[in-house]
C-alpha cells in the first residue's frame, strides 16, 4: 500500500510539473521567434505545408485579409492620461503580421496592402518588409476586383524562418492651412463620437509548388497544445482524487 501511494504522489508531481510547463509555454507559442527576433507581433500566419492559417480570429476578414481600422471608437479616449489610443494630428502608429514557415520546404510569398475604406483623413501609410522586394504582381482576395493598392513584396521564405510585415500610418501635423481647417473640423467630429474612418487590409498569399495558398481564417494553431493542457489537467484531476481517496 505504501508503495503504490508513493508512486500515485511521484505521478502526480511529474503531471502537475508538465501541467505547469504546458501553461507557461502556451502564450510563448503563439509569439515563438525564429532567426532571433524577439518583437511580439500583432498577427502571426503559419504554413504548415499545405495550409496557410491565422493564429487568431481577431481582426481577421473571411476573405482572409489582416483587418487595420485606423478610427473606431479610439476618439472616446481622448482625455486619456496616456494617449495611446488617440489618433490625430500629429499621431503615429504600425502593426507587425510575422510569417511563419513550417513547412520543410522554402516557398514565395506575396504581401499585399489595400485600401478596405477611405476617407477625407491625411492618412499616409505604407507596407515595410526588409527581406521582400517591391512588386507590381499583388494579389487580392477573392471578391476584390478592385481596390486601392498601397504596397506588395515578394520573396523566398526557408523552412523554419520567420518574415516580418510592418503596416505603418501617420497623419501629418501639419500641411497646409486648408488641410488644417478640414483636421479641426474632422477633430470636432471624433469628439462628437462620429470619428471618420480609414481600414486598411493586408493579404498574404504563398506559392508552393506551383499553386498558390491563400490564408485560412480557421483559428487552429495552438489546437494541439490546448488540447495536451486540457488531457494533463483531467489527469491531474483524477489523480488528486485518487490521492484523497487512499488518505481517506
Amino acid at each position: 500500500m505504501k508503495n503504490k501511494k508513493s508512486k500515485t504522489g511521484w505521478i502526480f508531481t511529474v503531471m502537475l510539473i508538465l501541467f505547469i510547463c504546458e501553461i507557461i509555454t502556451l502564450p510563448l507559442t503563439y509569439f515563438f521567434t525564429y532567426a532571433g527576433k524577439n518583437e511580439a507581433p500583432d498577427h502571426v500566419l503559419t504554413f504548415d505545408g499545405r495550409n496557410l492559417v491565422w493564429s487568431t480570429t481577431e481582426n481577421i476578414l473571411p476573405n482572409g485579409s489582416a483587418e487595420f481600422r485606423i478610427f473606431s471608437d479610439e476618439y472616446q479616449n481622448v482625455k486619456s492620461a496616456d494617449g495611446d489610443k488617440v489618433i490625430a494630428p500629429g499621431t503615429e502608429n504600425d502593426n507587425m503580421v510575422r510569417l511563419k514557415n513550417d513547412a520543410q520546404n522554402e516557398v514565395t510569398y506575396i504581401a499585399t496592402l489595400y485600401v478596405i475604406e477611405s476617407s477625407e483623413l491625411p492618412i499616409t501609410a505604407d507596407l515595410v518588409c526588409e527581406t521582400g522586394t517591391p512588386t507590381g504582381n499583388f494579389v487580392l482576395p477573392d471578391h476584390v476586383s478592385e481596390a486601392e493598392i498601397i504596397s506588395s513584396y515578394t520573396g523566398k521564405i526557408k523552412s523554419k524562418e520567420i518574415v516580418d510585415f510592418t503596416t505603418e500610418w501617420k497623419w501629418t501635423f501639419y500641411e497646409s492651412d486648408d488641410q488644417d481647417k478640414i483636421d479641426t473640423e474632422l477633430g470636432n467630429l471624433a469628439a462628437e463620437g462620429k470619428a471618420d474612418n480609414i481600414v486598411l487590409g493586408l493579404y498574404i498569399v504563398v506559392e508552393s509548388e506551383e499553386n498558390v495558398i491563400p490564408p485560412d481564417t480557421g483559428d487552429t494553431s495552438l489546437t494541439p497544445q490546448i488540447i495536451a493542457l486540457v488531457i494533463t489537467g483531467a489527469i491531474l484531476v483524477l489523480l488528486g482524487f485518487s490521492r484523497k481517496k487512499e488518505k481517506e
